[in-house]
């Protein structure tokens, strides 16, 4: 919309960008038919990286750019509730796979 593109050019950019990951999944599977076990840690560890190095470069930078006494869409959340708020989500999700980490070896299903 902010390109000026017609709307029907919109409605089928999205449309192929909406068919992108059931296409994907289906591959995926295929792969793991095709060539085994090992191909589903590979797909789970590119798409964690990637969605990792997005998040990284492009969302949390853009969340601490500017000042922060600076009024803007954030309604003028600080920098340091940011950073409490992504420290808090790193904290959780570092508990929750050590609470994993623990179940699956207390049913044998560890390392």
């Amino acid at each position: 919309v902010k390109a000026g593109l017609p709307k029907r050019q919109i409605i089928g950019l999205l449309g192929a960008f909406s068919l992108v990951g059931p296409i994907g999944a289906c591959m995926g599977v295929a792969a793991k038919e095709v060539v085994g076990g090992l191909v589903e840690p590979l797909l789970v560890a590119l798409t964690a990286g990637t969605f990792l190095y997005v998040g990284a470069t492009e969302v949390v930078g853009e969340e601490f750019e500017g000042h922060s006494n600076a009024k803007g869409p954030d309604d003028g959340a600080s920098k340091g509730a940011k950073f409490l708020a992504l420290s808090g989500g790193m904290a959780v999700i570092a508990a929750v796979i050590a609470v994993t980490d623990r179940i699956e070896a207390s049913i044998g299903l560890g390392h």
